[in-house]
């Protein structure tokens, strides 16, 4: 081994030297001595992008710690600019809530019109969402702001242009949300479509599959909202019969929303984005986001009982203040959750693969440096 400066410390590599460069930077057919100094920055460049973005084995003693693990989520958290993008996914959804709100209502009132008759089911719908943002947001401006909004929505009900304009709001707006999520989503895991495959059926089909998707979310929402509401309700009544307390009741309802909270993260990070992640790795990042928003969740319930942003400018300024911090917290949530779960499945899980319609984003970055070359000569 070659010594050092003083002939005492040996440096950390062997003399004399291996083949360099290595014959993975080489291109098929060259050796070092024939292959460009261009050829050989390109594979190296290829070399290191598979080595960032495909998973390895981990062994315990190249395993990153718990600090370690934790310092590069928040890391990338920063690098890809979250809080703008939870920002922006804030503002968007704030102007697709009443379609997304209508939506909600009218699924709720479907599953309502299975016990009551129809206005039964509308009011017991209405009260529901009021009082779910309530006890969900820990501030009663919350419920004001969705009561309003359902109050407008009810308007002139049943009128046809009433209806189409109801109808094209909820395609546009709900669904320019979620691909508003997606974007982000796609933005955080360092993928995006590929502009030279992806045509305007590629993009019906995902604006069709958003929509499925706030149809299943929101089903699962009623069933989690009914078994919360008959709990809620009955909790006196399965005390006295068959010995569960109120407290036994409430904890039982927490879990339930919890599980709910699961599925919908899961959901979120395995199909929205343009990526193909095992369900194992969905699993471990799902579970960190559900356990930090509901952590925070209490957070927020706590600064909203005791502070009232937007109070200086009105009740309505208030609600809508509320409305807009709970949005964005909840966007940074679902962000930071993405960036554990890149973090976790690129470090020690399955990796995060580009759909076929997709690419990474340095690849996209690669090829256009390479289009702009060709073109300049």
């Amino acid at each position: 081994m070659r010594r050092g400066i003083t002939g005492s410390d040996p440096l950390e590599f062997p003399w004399p030297p291996k083949e360099w460069p290595p014959k993975e930077w080489l291109p098929q057919g060259s050796d070092r001595y024939t292959a460009t100094g261009t050829e050989i920055a390109a594979l190296a460049f290829d070399t290191a992008t598979k080595r960032e973005f495909e998973p390895h084995s981990s062994t315990p003693s190249d395993r990153a710690t718990d600090m370690d693990f934790l310092k590069q989520i928040f890391a990338e958290f920063s690098k890809n600019r979250c809080t703008t993008l939870a920002a922006a996914l804030a503002y968007y959804t704030a102007f697709a809530l009443p379609p997304l709100l209508y939506l909600l209502l009218t699924i709720l009132t479907f599953g309502m019109s299975m016990m009551y008759d129809s206005d039964q089911a509308e009011a017991k719908a209405t009260a529901m969402l009021q009082s779910q943002a309530a006890q969900m947001m820990g501030n009663p401006a919350a419920s004001d702001q969705i009561a309003t909004i359902l109050e407008n929505n009810q308007k002139d009900d049943g009128k046809w242009w009433k209806t189409l304009l109801s109808f094209a709001g909820i395609i546009v707006g709900a669904t320019g949300v979620v691909a508003a999520l997606q974007d982000a989503l796609n933005q955080v895991w360092e993928v995006k479509p590929d502009p030279e495959t992806t045509g305007i059926m590629d993009i019906i089909g995902k604006r069709i599959l958003s929509f499925a998707m706030i149809l299943g979310l929101g089903f699962l929402l009623l069933v989690s909202l009914i078994v919360s509401s008959v709990l809620a309700g009955l909790g006196d009544q399965l005390g006295g019969l068959i010995g569960m307390s109120e407290t036994v009741a409430s904890a039982v309802n927490f879990a339930i929303q919890a599980i709910v909270v699961y599925v919908i993260f899961a959901a979120i990070f395995k199909f929205m984005p343009d990526a193909q992640v095992r369900w194992r790795d969905v699993a471990v990042g799902a579970a960190v986001t559900t356990v930090l928003f509901l952590l925070g969740r209490f957070a927020m319930q706590m600064y909203f009982s005791f502070s009232e942003p937007g109070a200086q400018l009105g009740a309505a300024a208030a609600s809508l203040a509320v409305l807009l911090v709970w949005v964005y917290y909840t966007a940074m949530i679902v962000l930071l959750g993405a960036e554990a779960t890149q973090v976790y499945a690129v470090r020690l899980g399955g990796g995060i693969v580009p759909e076929p319609s997709a690419v990474r984003v340095v690849e996209q970055i690669k090829r256009t440096n390479e289009s702009t070359k060709h073109r300049a000569t």
